[in-house]
């Protein structure tokens, strides 16, 4: 139980390290093996930061999806502990766990779409609209890699 409290503090202190080298105000996604259960201190930090976890956006149940695998015996280890968290600017409108070979992790994957501001879309004062949907606006992402030291 020492081992497991270190760790806790280690990934704790990682996710401090990462929560400020990014600024949460502008769209931002967290993503990543966090070695750590949905109810341990780094993924909590982040839900308290307000950040979502997308797959358990999408699934009620997403704790009961592995995507840690271990053999051991008598009993096999399968645990979630890798995730993909974003800020409110997102909305997660399907996420998946995809078993493969080769490794202890499986893939998980999400599709996020871009959260609609009510300000942004309505037409200017005097404006007609054709009450056509207009096109989805199209943006770029700019991803920064924060690689941290493993502990």
């Amino acid at each position: 139980m020492d081992a497991l409290s270190t760790s806790e503090d280690g990934h704790l202190t990682e996710i401090v390290a990462v929560v400020n080298a990014v600024d949460l105000l502008r769209p931002t996604i967290v993503l990543g093996d966090f070695n750590s259960l949905s109810t341990f201190n780094a993924p909590q930090r982040l839900v308290q930061l307000g950040l979502v976890d997308a797959y358990a956006s999408v699934h009620k149940d997403a704790d009961t999806h592995p995507t840690w695998h271990w053999p051991t015996r008598p009993l096999p280890l399968a645990l979630r502990i890798d995730y993909i968290f974003h800020t409110h600017h997102f909305v997660a409108t399907e996420a998946a766990v995809i078993r493969r070979e080769g490794s202890d992790h499986s893939l998980v994957v999400a599709e996020l779409t871009l959260g609609v501001q009510s300000h942004a879309t309505e037409p200017a004062a005097g404006s007609v609209s054709s009450g056509k949907p207009s096109a989805p606006a199209r943006c770029c992402v700019a991803v920064r890699m924060l690689r941290l030291p493993c502990s």
